[in-house]
C-alpha cells in the first residue's frame, strides 16, 4: 500500500529523513544537515522531548514562522494545543518516539490572523545523543483553510490519525478516536 501525501513536500521530507545514517532505526540529530533539504526547510519543526516531559519546539522553519506572525522557537508546544488535544498529542509523542514508527496525521489549526487550516504533518522520530534526549522532526503542510476563527491567536485545535508508518519496529494500533491506517514497512518505491 503506497502512502498518498496530499502535500508533495512530505513524501520528499521522508526520502530525506530515510537516508539519514541510523543508530538502530533512528537517526541522530547530529546527522540531520537543513542545507541538504532547503527547500523543504521553511515547512520543518523539529520538536524536542526533554526529561521534564515537556515539549519545546528548537527549530521551526520560515515559512511557518510567516504564517504565524511570530517564531514560536524555544517555546512549550504544549502552550499552543487546545486543552481537548493534549491528551492526543502525548499519545503521538509516546507512539513516534517509543516504537519507532512514523506518523501521518491531519491538525486542524488556527492562526493569529483567525482563519482555521487544515494541515498534514509528517512525523519521524529522532534522537539527540548529546543532550540525551529525544526529537520529533515533522514537515507540516498547509492543505486549506476551512473557516475563521473567534480569536486571533495560534491554537491547534485537533489532531486526528491518516497513519502510522511502519520504520521496521512494526506499527501500533491507533490510539486516537478515528482509526490509522498502518503502513507496511516502506521501500524506496512505497512513497511516491
Amino acid at each position: 500500500m503506497a502512502i498518498m501525501f496530499r502535500h508533495p513536500g512530505s513524501a520528499k521530507f521522508f526520502d530525506y529523513w530515510d537516508s539519514l545514517p541510523k543508530d538502530g532505526l533512528v537517526p541522530d540529530r547530529s546527522a540531520f544537515d537543513p542545507l541538504s533539504i532547503a527547500r523543504l526547510m521553511p515547512q520543518v519543526i523539529m520538536v524536542e522531548y526533554d526529561h521534564n516531559n515537556d515539549a519545546h519546539f528548537r527549530l521551526v522553519g520560515t515559512g511557518i514562522v510567516e504564517r504565524l506572525g511570530f517564531d514560536p522557537s524555544q517555546k512549550s508546544y504544549l502552550s499552543y494545543l487546545d486543552e481537548n488535544v493534549t491528551e492526543v498529542f502525548w499519545i503521538i509523542s509516546q507512539t513516534v518516539l517509543a516504537t519507532p514508527c512514523g506518523g501521518y496525521f491531519r491538525v486542524k489549526a488556527q492562526s493569529p490572523t483567525g482563519y482555521v487550516f487544515d494541515l498534514e504533518l509528517l512525523d519521524l522520530p529522532m534522537s539527540n545523543g548529546r543532550s540525551g534526549t529525544q526529537i520529533i522532526l515533522a514537515h507540516m503542510a498547509e492543505i486549506e483553510v476551512t473557516g475563521v476563527a473567534e480569536t486571533c491567536e495560534f491554537r491547534i485545535l485537533d489532531i486526528r490519525s491518516a497513519g502510522w508508518i511502519d520504520l521496521g519496529a512494526g506499527c501500533p494500533a491507533s490510539a486516537l478516536d478515528e482509526p490509522a491506517t498502518v503502513i507496511p514497512k516502506l521501500d524506496p518505491e512505497i512513497i511516491h
